[in-house]
């Protein structure tokens, strides 16, 4: 229960966003340092005090905690982690865990959308089980259901995919991520610490648990401060990055690449878009492939005065697209869940039944979970190419969507190291 309690202790606002841009900075890790923070209550005592009190607290030790928060099944012979400790911690994190029910559910209702009342949560609940399963050698126990549980349990799994699909990674989330992301890239390495002179420095990382008050008092910090945060350390179009999204001036998607059906054996343009995306040398190429599209269109076309493609416009833009960050590619990771399988088992009462010449009783992994879940959130993971929203409507009416796309197809498979292109 105290595990459940504190296991977001490390969240902050942007959290999710600044971990998908890999600076270091993971919430566990955070959570285990709050652990110890030294701030008093106004009864004068510690959140350690009050976890391992035996008198008037919980009376366990905080690194019991921390042990249930970090255990995950061992790759090694001989297991680190108690088996109890890896079946507590599955049911914080895993494939029917108590932090999808609680997010999903009440991200879904805050946000307007049914999907939440897809899971199916009282048979759920009465259904779950432990199941004894064997892991590269070493026993594990984890949470998962009784069969008549199966549909309760994969509810859960399609819920979070429309989700996903519909609010997580929504265009303007994107949009508000991959500014996000080229904002930070604009940060240093090391950072001046403050209040500590100018020869002092600092990690990204460092700086942000300063301003968190992780070993110190903790901070009340709205989105707001964040952003300010990370405006303060970004340079150049950093900068202007973050004073876009305070204002709410997200860039606008110009393309927008799909999964493609499996089966030729060939990496599809979205994974070979994943992989070349994610190097910031792509998404400088590609801004200059664009500009040069654009100066060859409009040297052989000029439009009306008022138009998108007007001579003073048109010089605009090309001016625009001459700076660093004006188009932004995303194609996120499909987050397929914890290294956990969707397990089930026969009811008890069907052991005692002579069901063998019918059934086949023993443990069995969900398929939703391992082959459909995992396509429907490549299908949501879907590849975008953002631009400065003040260019947008030049590019498409001198160029136009599917020009972009050429230029991304031509360089992804530059950039992209995968076999069979």
């Amino acid at each position: 229960m105290i595990a459940s309690l504190v296991h977001d202790l490390g969240q902050f606002p942007l959290a999710h966003e600044i971990e998908e841009i890999d600076r270091g900075i993971e919430h566990e890790a955070f959570t285990a340092l709050w652990l110890d923070n030294p701030t008093r209550d106004l009864h004068g005592r510690t959140l350690r005090e009050i976890i391992e009190n035996q008198e008037w607290g919980w009376g366990i030790t905080v690194d019991r905690v921390k042990a249930v928060l970090s255990a995950r099944p061992d790759d090694d012979l001989f297991p680190t982690h108690e088996l109890r400790e890896t079946m507590l911690a599955s049911i914080i994190d895993g494939p029917v865990d108590v932090d999808k029910l609680d997010y999903l559910i009440r991200d879904s209702q805050n946000a307007g959308l049914t999907y939440g009342d897809l899971i199916d949560v009282d048979r759920l609940v009465r259904s779950l089980t432990v199941v004894i399963h064997r892991h590269k050698g070493a026993c594990v126990l984890t949470i998962g259901t009784y069969e008549k549980g199966q549909s309760a349990a994969e509810s859960l799994s399609f819920a979070r995919y429309l989700l996903y699909q519909a609010l997580y990674w929504h265009r303007i989330a994107r949009s508000v991520r991959a500014m996000l992301r080229a904002a930070i890239s604009t940060i240093g390495q090391q950072l001046p610490k403050k209040g500590a002179g100018k020869a002092s420095k600092t990690t990204f990382r460092g700086a942000l648990e300063e301003l968190l008050g992780i070993s110190s008092v903790p901070a009340v910090l709205t989105s707001e401060d964040v952003l300010d945060f990370i405006e303060e350390a970004a340079n150049g179009g950093g900068k202007e990055l973050i004073r876009s999204i305070k204002a709410r001036n997200y860039y606008k998607r110009l393309v927008t690449i799909h999964s493609e059906p499996e089966g030729t054996g060939r990496p599809t343009l979205l994974e070979r878009f994943r992989e070349a995306s994610a190097n910031p040398k792509f998404n400088e190429a590609l801004q200059n492939k664009i500009r040069e599209k654009l100066a060859a269109h409009l040297a052989q076309t000029q439009g009306p005065a008022a138009s998108s493609l007007a001579p003073e416009r048109a010089n605009e833009v090309l001016e625009i697209l001459g700076k660093p960050g004006m188009i932004l590619c995303d194609c996120p990771k499909p987050p397929y869940g914890s290294d956990d399988i969707l397990r089930f088992i026969p009811e008890p009462q069907r052991f005692q039944h002579n069901y063998f010449s019918r059934v086949e009783v023993g443990e069995r992994v969900s398929e939703v979970w391992q082959q459909v879940f995992f396509r429907l959130m490549n299908i949501a993971a879907k590849g975008r190419v953002f631009c400065d929203p003040r260019i947008r409507d030049t590019l498409m009416a001198a160029i136009g969507p599917d020009a972009i796309r050429s230029q991304v197809e031509e360089l992804a498979k530059k950039y992209s190291t995968q076999p069979g292109f």
